[in-house]
Parts: structure tokens; sequence; C-alpha cells
């Protein structure tokens, strides 16, 4: 089970994207399966918030979003 992500940035992270890792891009297409889900987990932690909120700024609800 998972646990939901948070609503708001983390406390000294701001709701704008961060700057890509393309290390971690490139790790979950093709790195081990345990290094995918590691470096899958981290691009879902850093895009999640900003995603969210431009999604909500476009009228979604907070759930569909």
């Amino acid at each position: 089970m998972s646990l939901p992500l948070p609503a708001r940035p983390p406390v000294g992270r701001s709701p704008v994207f961060a700057t890509t890792r393309w290390s971690l891009v490139a790790a979950v297409r093709q790195g081990p399966a345990a290094e995918a889900d590691a470096a899958l987990e981290a691009l879902c932690r850093a895009y999640w918030y900003p995603i969210h909120s431009y999604v909500r700024r476009t009228g979604v609800s907070p759930a569909d979003a």
C-alpha cells in the first residue's frame, strides 16, 4: 500500500517544476527493477505537486486532479 502524496509542497519546496533529472528518466526506462522503481518514485515526488496545482487551476476537483 502506498501513502497518499502531500496536498502541498513540503517545507522549503517550491510549487514550481524541478529541474529535470534526465538520469532518473533514463533509470526508469532502462535500469534494473529496483533502481527503476526508486527513480520513478523520485520523479513522482518531484513533479506531483506542480502538476496537481496546474490541473487544479484549470477547474478540476481535488479528487480528480
